[in-house]
């Protein structure tokens, strides 16, 4: 293997690890976000709707399913965990949840939506308010944007 080859590999690795490193720094914070979407829920009295399959991806089982679980796989793992799943793409659909009834949680969803507008929109008629919502994105400069590409 020629110096090139063997230093791409190495950069390469590096990259991946740095990766999971931030990846890992950023779970106590998913995490923290969850309980404080949670907290809410419970002293409204409100459902807990998450948007983002908690079983799919690199937030794997970082926070749990909610009550309600929005995302385009319908959140297979939800009714295990006793919640309902609902599969909606945000760009265009309508999440199936009445209007200011849920406390909302949303991580490192938005960003990867082709209409943010629409999606932001539609998390917020079901929030109500913005006291409602609770939202983690990725910003631009983190390694996962290299990752899923589409997220901006």
């Amino acid at each position: 293997m020629d110096p090139i080859s063997i230093s791409t590999m190495g950069v390469c690795a590096l990259a991946g690890v740095a990766f999971l490193r931030e990846w890992q720094l950023r779970r106590p914070l998913r995490r923290a976000y969850f309980e404080r979407a949670s907290a809410r829920a419970a002293q409204l009295g409100r459902p807990l709707c998450v948007v983002g399959d908690p079983g799919g991806g690199m937030t794997h089982f970082d926070y749990g399913y909610g009550d309600e679980c929005v995302d385009l796989t319908g959140c297979p793992g939800a009714s295990d965990a006793g919640s309902r799943g609902h599969r909606v793409n945000l760009s265009n659909g309508q999440i199936p949840l009445p209007s200011n009834s849920h406390v909302v949680f949303v991580c490192y969803v938005l960003e990867c939506v082709p209409d943010i507008a629409h999606a932001y929109r539609e998390v917020m008629r079901i929030a109500g308010s913005r006291e409602n919502l609770f939202v983690l994105a990725l910003s631009p400069r983190e390694m996962a944007t290299y990752v899923y590409p589409g997220c901006r």
